[in-house]
């Protein structure tokens, strides 16, 4: 079956009709010994040519050759694992050792399992510099960046928002990827305030009635702070307003130009590059595939350009600051990866959240006192 052939689909018919029929009439065919052979190993050979098919593709062994080697060695392996563990296990002299057995090989495996898992995968078998990188994965998105107090989730009130929230002459707004710029830029002995949601653009036309209740109350808060800077950011292609070929979002120019009414430096960080399925992964593809590490990336398609220049535009009919990270990390060669300090500090964990090396790197883009 293939993407033009899903399944279930019209080529099910075959099998189901052919099983059909010899159900129905019998057949002689299945009776002999070739046939019968095949159902008596049918079990082992499930369980060993998937494996053995997947560890093939995985190491690039995928001519139609090693495939016929595979499944050759799956029919030895199976007829081997029926002799020597099913036969006896079943009906012979292991027969009485079958559930301690069984019982044994599952506490194994599902101890191996836990090891493999709590190690990140046996990461060890790697070079460092490619461990590193695979750690990421395990990326602990919640640290240094306030969850529960300045980043709500979808659901929070904004009376749940911390007093901590409220101190700082420099102020963050916008959704989770704005909730990760505060590592980038936190310092010892400086308040940041932040008013951080999961999927919530700072706009007054939000993604949900909680989203746009918080954020009037947000603008209220401002208007009573009166922060030095504002900086909204948000994960702008995510949201429907940004998905259209004509960009507007005039919930998001009505929030510039209360804004500028109470504060004198608003700025408005631009869309930043996604990854598909998310950075480590893209990584870690391209040093299986070419014994490297690269500084640069094709990121995940977007219309960063359409998007990036709608928001400059907003930002320059209402007289405030817009920074570009998709036009400062990329170029026609991708975008960049990781942060001046190594190859193996990637900017991202998953398709787009900033690391703290990721967001300190915009927010040096934001030019703040």
């Amino acid at each position: 079956m293939t993407k033009a052939s899903p399944f279930p689909g019209a080529l099910a018919l075959f099998p189901v009709i052919g099983t059909v029929l010899v159900i129905v009439f019998g057949s002689d065919l299945l009776g002999r010994k070739g046939p019968e052979f095949v159902g008596l190993i049918s079990y082992p050979l499930y369980l060993w040519h998937w494996p053995l098919l997947s560890f093939a593709a995985t190491a690039g062994a995928t001519s139609l050759a090693t495939r016929a080697a595979v499944v050759v060695a799956s029919f030895a392996l199976a007829t081997l694992t029926m002799i020597l563990v099913e036969r006896p296990v079943r009906f012979g002299s292991l027969r009485k050792w079958g559930g301690p057995l069984a019982v044994t090989a599952m506490t194994l495996v599902v101890g191996l399992s836990g090891i493999i898992w709590r190690s990140g995968g046996l990461l060890w078998r790697y070079p460092d510099e490619i461990q590193k990188v695979l750690t990421t994965l395990r990326y602990d998105g919640a640290s240094n960046a306030r969850v529960s107090k300045c980043w709500l989730d979808t659901e929070g009130k904004f009376a749940d928002y911390s007093a901590e929230c409220n101190r700082g002459a420099t102020l963050i707004w916008g959704d989770s990827y704005a909730g990760r710029l505060y590592a980038g830029l936190k310092r010892d002995g400086i308040d940041i305030a932040q008013f951080t949601r999961d999927s919530c653009p700072p706009s007054t036309i939000g993604s949900y009635e909680n989203c746009e209740n918080s954020n009037l109350a947000v603008l209220r808060k401002i208007a009573e702070l009166k922060p030095k800077t504002v900086i909204l950011f948000a994960s702008w292609a995510s949201y429907r307003n940004y998905q259209q070929d004509n960009v507007q979002d005039e919930g998001l120019v009505a929030v510039l130009k209360e804004l500028k009414q109470h504060v004198d430096d608003v700025v408005v960080v631009g869309q930043a590059p996604n990854w598909a399925p998310d950075l480590p992964t893209e990584v870690y593809g391209f040093w299986h595939s070419t014994g490297r590490l690269s500084d640069r990336l094709p990121p995940k398609p977007l219309p960063y350009d359409k998007i990036n220049q709608a928001l400059a535009g907003m930002s320059a009919n209402t007289h405030v600051r817009s920074v570009s990270p998709f036009i400062a990390l990329c170029n026609q060669q991708g975008c960049l990866t990781h942060s001046p300090k190594s190859q193996a500090e990637l900017l991202s964990w998953d398709s787009g959240h900033l690391t703290a090396a990721g967001a300190r790197l915009v927010g040096a883009l934001l030019q703040l006192d």
